[in-house]
């Protein structure tokens, strides 16, 4: 099985040139890195092909997106691919991998040839267990984070089911996206579509799973909620609901609800995700404020 890991990118190439040079040294034998240059102005499509002349590299205006960018990587992979066998492995330029990665996720991937295998998110910075595992509560309109002690498969516990996940070290079997085609690009540009596939996916029969031993080392602080939200003022409130690289953006929000929420609970779900949305802005900040006000 060959695994095709897609990046999509715009500037920032430290991230990138981090990224990559962790994936150089990978202990799994077949994989070839393919990344979308979504129109940087740094000099990053550059800078790949004179550092990393093995990354096939692909080319976009800036209007791509996370969505349109990742979707041009798997359409090329889908040529270039056999569809039966290999897998596609979706990663952000801020993240970095250890040697065993792609390994993990094969092993996974082999075990369970008809899943989806994502990864465990860890703060690069301390190490921490970030990501766990996602189950969503549609009546509750809280998605809660897996406990890796007790929510494992009993026959391989180094692996739990999850109900969705993020383009952030997803493996996705090459079939799949030939079954059930893209991420939707027209309505989910930037967030949301990762998890709007891997919805659909289970909903078309196939298991989502998520490995411990795969783990992505994540800088937090370049993540989109992390940026979004610095500042306080109804402006930025307004930017924090309608931006488009907002992960709180309710139209997205709202779109992905819509596309994967039982019908007879969609009305509750769109007001209570609506108010914890817009609560969790003002808990942030009035935190800040907090620990501002102690340390001084």
């Amino acid at each position: 099985m060959r695994l095709w890991v897609c990046i999509p990118v715009h500037n920032r190439f430290a991230y990138t040139q981090r990224c990559l040079e962790t994936l150089r040294y990978q202990d799994y034998p077949d994989y070839h890195v393919v990344v979308c240059d979504d129109g940087s102005t740094d000099g990053t499509a550059e800078c790949i092909a004179q550092q990393y002349p093995e990354v096939t590299v692909l080319h976009g205006n800036g209007s791509l997106w996370w969505t349109g960018a990742i979707n041009r990587c798997v359409e090329h992979v889908l040529i270039s691919g056999d569809i039966q066998n290999d897998a596609v492995v979706t990663l952000n330029n801020d993240l970095e991998v250890e040697a065993g990665y792609l390994s993990a996720l094969a092993d996974a991937a082999t075990r369970y040839p008809d899943a989806l295998i994502t990864s465990a998110g860890h703060d690069i910075k301390t190490g921490k267990l970030i990501e766990p595992g996602l189950r969503q509560n549609w009546l509750t309109a809280k998605a809660r984070h897996l406990d890796p002690a007790r929510d494992r498969l009993r026959e391989a516990p180094e692996l739990a089911e999850v109900t969705h996940a993020p383009g952030r070290g997803t493996l996705v079997p090459l079939f799949v996206f030939a079954k059930l085609g893209l991420y939707d690009f027209k309505h989910l540009p930037h967030y949301g579509a990762d998890y709007d596939f891997t919805y659909r996916s289970r909903r078309a029969g196939y298991r989502l799973l998520i490995s411990y031993r795969a783990k992505v080392l994540s800088h937090v602080e370049a993540t989109g909620m992390a940026v979004i939200r610095r500042s306080f003022g109804a402006s930025d409130l307004k930017r924090y609901l309608t931006n488009i690289k907002s992960p709180a953006n309710i139209s997205v929000r709202w779109w992905l609800a819509i596309n994967n929420c039982p019908r007879y609970l969609l009305p509750s779900y769109l007001l209570l995700d609506t108010g914890f949305v817009i609560a969790s802005y003002f808990k942030y900040h009035l935190l800040r404020f907090i620990r501002s006000a102690w340390r001084v």
